[in-house]
């Protein structure tokens, strides 16, 4: 296998002053390990190789293999692990209002580490239950109603769920006076049962549901994409890799008062990954009226069209102004479909590295936007008020740069080329960073100190802040 490594000179330590972490991505696999001194983690070794797709602990055993080849103190360390490969972790969201019981759906799943594959809202139909089947989720998150409240689309929609062919787990967290008839009627399925994750209009409960989705995928889901195994290599659980990269952000925000308010953005070859934490649910100095659920304190959202290469094509249509005149565009489009047929390709050319370039700022750009709240003036019999929807990141003081190709030195010809627009097409102000200083995750550490900080979690902390390194144009 090829492979790509980074290597500091170690320092003598013991066993429980190291860890080895270890991150499954659909391409690559990646493992540190690092040593634990002085309330920080120091990175000794990093080492990467492709992913064994057929078999995903082949990589993870060679990985372990090299790494305690030539250092002692790695031999008995602590090994954790997480995955995004085969996948990752496919959830489809049932609702009823699409601002409401939906909007929290979706974003509980995400904060779960969660992919979306398909959202329905209100009533089912024998059309989307065939669409269901022909995702095979690995669980379908049902919603619907504050508590005591509405009991008919979640009598229907359990109803239409027995006709699956398919055997998707199911998460239950709606209208809690429906939980057993829910049960009952989907007792030929593994049914989980949580608290309502909108039990009143203005409280959102998302922690059960979360809680519920990670347990299954480690009790059960793991196990089919043939992650169980790894459990004699590594201490603790497989984890989904967007859910530790959750908690790292959220815990950073927690942790390290500079790094209270910021975003994440994590692009790769197929999705961009957008956290954001310590942005606001209200603009501040306005009457302002929140539309749906008020946003979490972190929040996570995934752009399946917006990636690098498997995704190319679609980000090229999908930011399609962003690139110029016809002439431009129609050159990103071949760039492009190029890219998509080779996903492993690297830019060799100046013509396809400004192509990369450009494609990164485009889906970076497309993402923040789609990840910002939204605000409107509105006239009532009481006055004007502000209407907002989503999060507002004008507060954000940092936005970081990570993935393969933003954690690389192209960032720094990236960040000048990113763009948002003002308004969007509704003619709402889009909510997004002012004056953000830009930083770059420059050795692609962000799952490695992730996990790491599931057993090292300030020490991890405060090294992803030594290791983003600022790049403001």
């Amino acid at each position: 296998m090829s492979r790509t490594e980074t290597t500091r000179p170690p320092a003598p330590r013991s066993t429980k002053d190291t860890i080895i972490a270890v991150d499954i991505g659909s391409t690559w696999t990646k493992a540190a390990q690092f040593s634990h001194h002085k309330e920080r983690l120091h990175l000794v070794r990093r080492v990467a190789v492709p992913t064994t797709v057929s078999h995903l602990p082949v990589a993870v055993h060679e990985l372990l293999t090299e790494l305690r080849r030539d250092s002692p103190e790695a031999a008995d360390c602590p090994v954790v692990c997480s995955s995004s490969a085969k996948g990752g972790l496919s959830v489809v969201a049932v609702g009823i209002v699409p601002d409401l019981t939906l909007a929290m759906a979706r974003q509980t799943a995400l904060s779960a580490g969660a992919r979306i594959s398909r959202v329905f809202a209100y009533e089912l139909t024998t059309e989307d239950i065939l669409a269901i089947d022909a995702i095979a989720p690995d669980i379908v998150l049902v919603t619907g109603g504050t508590d005591g409240g509405n009991r008919e689309y979640v009598e229907r929609n359990s109803q239409l769920l027995t006709r699956l062919s398919s055997r998707p787990h199911i998460v239950y967290a709606g209208n809690r006076t429906m939980a057993e008839t829910v049960c009952n009627r989907l007792a030929a399925f593994p049914v989980v049962v949580t608290e309502n994750i909108l039990p009143e209009l203005d409280s959102a409960n998302p922690e059960p549901a979360r809680a519920a989705i990670r347990d299954i995928f480690i009790g059960s889901i793991a196990h089919g994409k043939g992650l169980d195994e790894l459990n004699l290599l590594i201490d603790e659980p497989v984890e989904p890799t967007p859910l530790v990269v959750y908690e790292f952000v959220r815990t950073m925000a927690q942790s390290l008062p500079r790094w209270s308010r910021f975003c994440l953005v994590d692009l790769g070859g197929a999705t961009t990954d957008v956290y954001s934490t310590g942005a606001s649910a209200a603009a501040d100095g306005q009457r302002v009226v929140q539309k749906g659920p008020p946003p979490p304190a972190t929040l996570r959202t995934v752009e399946g069209d917006l990636g690098m290469r498997v995704s190319a094509p679609a980000a090229a249509e999908a930011q399609r102004s962003f690139f110029g005149d016809d002439v431009a565009q129609q050159e990103m489009s071949d760039h492009a479909a190029a890219v998509h047929r080779e996903p492993q390709r690297i830019a060799s050319t100046d013509a396809e590295r400004a192509c990369d370039r450009l494609l990164a700022a485009a889906c970076v750009s497309g993402a923040l936007t789609r990840h910002a709240g939204r605000i409107r003036e509105v006239f009532t019999p009481q006055g004007a008020v502000w209407l907002q929807t989503g999060t507002d990141l004008r507060g954000v003081d940092i936005v970081v740069g990570s993935g393969g190709y933003l954690a690389s030195d192209d960032f720094e010809t990236v960040a000048p080329l990113v763009r948002w627009p003002q308004r969007d097409e509704q003619n709402r102000t889009v909510l997004l960073p002012e004056s953000p200083l830009w930083y770059r995750d420059r050795e692609n550490l962000l799952p490695l100190l992730a996990n790491a900080a599931r057993r090292f979690q300030r020490a991890a902390c405060v090294a992803a802040a030594d290791h983003w390194r600022e790049e403001t144009p």
